[in-house]
């Protein structure tokens, strides 16, 4: 029996590193295509993935403010009682914001990427953690933590290309397989007009009303009634508060973001034919301050 168990999982070894391989190979080909090869055949950074459970992200904010504070990788396997545990006891002794959540992907090398998403997802968010692996080398990436509106035009950027990208990709790989490209229509969670978008922008408006007269409880309180309201509407959300809009406001192009950014990142983009020609010069910002004069000329 044991044999058995030790063969069954170096086959199943053995295929998620023909599938990491298979993906790598693809998304290679997706960036030569928008020419962010060297020479050649030739990517830096080589695409390097690893499919896996994701680790657990605790993130914390100040309860009077919205910002990421304090981050810190868990075990995967944590449970729900011990994550509600560790988030009351952030609250009760340090007056900390906590929340425990599941990152998208981690820019290690190779990066993490979840094993349990659809492939159009996966492929996004590797081109996503590949961009920060490429940004690296660049200005806008070396200049990531010298400032909010660094890691948010990072992170942002990464964002708007990666889904530019993996959609080019996908379409590749389903054209060579032979299938239908044109994506289903998205399947209505309820026949009402809630529109999370809209919902989960004006709550970030309202907290932040809130938050600014220092009124940090009567927020918590709001936030708590509006994901009640999210969950009734089909869109669960385990934990509504400060860190929640700390971490998810990183990305400007969500609605949980109250930065600028994603607009300006947007007009920026449409400055050029391709991605390609966007990333490579994006990734040459060295401060907001540059992009901001960059994008106003």
């Amino acid at each position: 029996l044991e044999d058995a168990i030790s063969r069954l999982q170096m086959d199943r070894e053995n295929l998620e590193k023909d599938v990491e391989e298979t993906l790598e190979s693809e998304i290679h080909r997706g960036l030569i295509d928008q020419e962010l090869n060297l020479w050649s055949g030739f990517v830096f950074p080589p695409v390097d993935i690893k499919l896996a459970p994701m680790p657990k992200l605790l993130v914390t904010s100040p309860r009077r403010s919205i910002e990421r504070a304090h981050e810190l990788l868990l075990r995967s396997d944590i449970k729900l009682k011990q994550v509600e545990k560790l988030e009351k006891e952030l609250v009760d002794k340090f007056d900390l914001s906590a929340l425990v959540t599941t990152p998208g992907g981690i820019a290690t090398y190779p990066a993490s990427v979840p094993n349990d998403r659809p492939l159009k997802k996966v492929l996004q968010t590797s081109v996503h953690e590949w961009l920060h692996h490429y940004f690296f080398f660049k200005p806008l990436g070396s200049n990531i933590f010298t400032s909010k509106e660094m890691q948010i035009l990072n992170e942002t950027a990464a964002d708007i290309a990666a889904l530019e990208i993996g959609s080019l990709v996908l379409s590749k790989i389903e054209e060579g397989l032979g299938q239908n490209t044109n994506s289903p229509k998205s399947i209505q969670l309820n026949d009402s007009n809630f529109d999370y978008s809209t919902e989960m922008r004006e709550t970030r408006m309202v907290v932040e009303e809130l938050l600014n007269t220092g009124n940090s409880e009567e927020a918590e309180q709001y936030m708590e009634e509006r994901r009640q309201i999210f969950v009734e509407n089909g869109f669960y959300i385990r934990k509504l508060n400060q860190a929640y809009f700390a971490f998810h406001g990183t990305y400007a192009n969500s609605p949980t973001s109250m930065s600028p950014i994603g607009a300006q990142l947007k007009v920026f983009r449409n400055k050029f034919p391709d991605v390609g020609s966007f990333i490579k010069q994006i990734s040459q910002v060295s401060s907001y301050k540059e992009f901001l004069e960059i994008v106003g000329s």
